[in-house]
Order: structure tokens, then sequence, then C-alpha cells
């Protein structure tokens, strides 16, 4: 396996990895998080659980999600250890850095992106309907629909100051979208 690119950030590294042709049938990592002391990674191919290591290997933990969410896709880790799971044909599971299952969704989207604001309070996701959508990490309530674009989303991440989206369409463009999640931290303090 080879380490293609290291994204840093205050909070986490995410590095993509390449994998050798040796490997590329076998049950190789495509994601692999590093937080404070622990690393997280999803299988990329068939059925798994993502699991949770120490810096040295040591192997702390395996987030196995319910019934109906066996193909981890996609992982996002907030700096406080929650770790929101994206499986298969919409479905999300947040787990505690314990392990313990917190909630859980599905949607109607095949999502292709998804990442957590820099204080792990919100997630933004995104895919094939080409709309970006804010959730409520803790319990998945949903914040905001943007309106939708001509092509799916394929990537996407925040600016340093948490104040403009970028996403990365299938058709090649790239769309910037103003965010402001203090007005959703705001909204829901003012409700409950």
């Amino acid at each position: 396996v080879t380490i293609l690119r290291p994204e840093l950030s205050s909070q986490a590294m995410t590095m993509k990895l390449s994998v050798s042709p040796s490997v590329r049938n076998s049950d190789s990592l495509s994601v692999v998080l590093k937080v404070r002391s622990h690393f997280f990674h999803v299988p990329s191919r068939g059925k798994g659980p993502c699991l949770v290591h120490t810096i040295t290997g040591d192997l702390l933990r395996a987030l196995e999600g319910p019934e109906n969410c066996l193909f981890p896709r996609l992982i996002s880790v907030s700096s406080e250890g929650h770790c929101i799971i994206y499986y298969e044909r919409g479905r999300f599971s947040n787990f505690s850095i314990n392990g313990k299952l917190l909630a859980q969704m599905e949607i109607n989207d095949s999502t292709r992106a998804i990442l957590l604001s820099s204080d792990g309070q919100n997630l933004v996701t995104g895919g094939d309907n080409g709309v970006v959508e804010v959730w409520q990490a803790c319990d998945f309530k949903q914040l905001y629909i943007y309106p939708g674009c001509d092509a799916g989303i394929r990537a996407m991440d925040l600016s340093h100051d948490q104040r403009t989206l970028i996403t990365g369409m299938a058709s090649g463009s790239i769309v910037a979208f103003n965010i402001d999640f203090n007005r959703w931290h705001y909204e829901h303090q003012n409700r409950y």
C-alpha cells in the first residue's frame, strides 16, 4: 500500500491510498483516518466492519453496523471521536469512540462525499442527485438542503474558515456554496 497524499487539518489527517496490483483483489484499505492516537479504516471490498486501531497497530474495536449496514463506503471522524459511517444504499450510522451506535438514518441518494464541520456538530453529504444536505451529526436531523446542481457530487471540502463549501461535480465543474454552521447552531439552541 502506498500513501499518495496526506491532507492535514487541525482535526484529523486523511490519507488516500493506492494499492499495488498484488493486493487489488484482496480486502485492501480504501480510507484511513488518523484522529489523535487512533487510526480508523474502512475495507475497500466486500462487507466488514470499520476497524479502530492504535497508532502502534493494536486493534481496539470493530464498529459493526446495524443489520442492514454491511458494506461501509465512507467515514468521517470528529476530533471528539464520533464516527459517521456511510454504507451502501443511503444508510448512515453514528458511533461513539467506544463503538456504541448512537444514531442511524437512511436517505434516497447514492452518497459520494461526506464531511464533518470542524466542531463535529454538522454533517454535510452530497451524491449522485447533485444535492448538498446539512445534518445535525448527533441525531441526523436535517438542517438544510441546498438547491440541486446539474451533475452529481463526487467530492467536497470546506474552506479553512468553515464558510465556503467546495464541491467537485461529475461533470468536471466545481461549485462553491456559502455555508454558515453558526446559523443552525443558533437556531437549534433557541428551539430547545
